[in-house]
């Protein structure tokens, strides 16, 4: 075997090994979170299999993107208000899709677009 081959064959197994360590976060969804308030709030996602997925503001009116791993079954969103009051959404069942988060002074709508 030249160097030439050799050097080929680890840069073939090099890029499947990354391939397969990278391909779950490929094949994840993203959360998109909007402030329907008129004030900041603090919002995270939280899952069944333990991950959490943190935002640290959303500003009044704005909306924030997060990136979700897909290895969740189970999604809900927990909102943190500037009056120290905190709101808990539905659990819902995760599919392959956009998750919308709505986060209201009434509470918090969660589903998917």
């Amino acid at each position: 075997m030249t160097t030439n081959n050799l050097f080929a064959l680890l840069a073939l197994i090099g890029l499947t090994i990354t391939a397969y360590l990278y391909w779950p976060f490929s094949q994840s969804a993203e959360a998109t979170i909007k402030n329907a308030t008129d004030k900041i709030i603090a919002v995270r996602l939280e899952s069944d299999s333990g991950t959490l997925y943190p935002v640290s503001t959303v500003v009044a009116g704005a909306s924030a993107q997060i990136p979700l791993t897909g290895k969740d079954h189970t999604i809900w969103a927990i909102a943190l208000y500037a009056d120290g009051q905190s709101k808990e959404s539905a659990k819902i069942p995760t599919v392959k899709g956009a998750l919308s988060v709505m986060v209201s002074n009434s509470g918090i709508d969660i589903g998917y677009k």
